[in-house]
């Protein structure tokens, strides 16, 4: 049986990084990526975050599950203090018109779990 593949976050509490050591992991982190592939495991970084003032790195991925992520990490040897699948929203359009947000109205999320009024 395949497995789909879904959005997830990963957050790491790193005390003292600097962001040359969140641009190093998140390279490691793109190279298990490209390396499990092979082995089954479905993961693909799509977003890196940096929150400075929270010591904080928090990455996004399309994965199979939590297992995946978690053996990517050993792999990359980042840890993960938390693992968590998430719905992404993208906001789409040439910003213009709408509600007055500026995303030129509507409500156009990727995901199952869009709000209703």
């Amino acid at each position: 049986m395949a497995s789909t593949a879904g959005d997830w976050m990963v957050e790491c509490f790193w005390p003292g990084v600097s962001a040359a050591a969140v641009v190093e992991a998140t390279s490691r982190l793109d190279e298990a990526c490209e390396a499990l592939t092979g082995a089954g495991i479905v993961a693909r970084r799509t977003v890196a975050t940096y929150v400075p003032a929270e010591e904080t790195v928090m990455w996004l991925f399309e994965a199979d599950g939590e297992a995946s992520l978690r053996a990517l990490a050993r792999k990359a040897e980042v840890r993960f203090d938390r693992v968590l699948p998430v719905v992404t929203s993208t906001v789409v359009g040439d910003g213009a018109g709408g509600d007055g947000r500026g995303d030129g109205g509507g409500d156009r999320r990727r995901g199952s779990a869009a709000p209703t009024a």
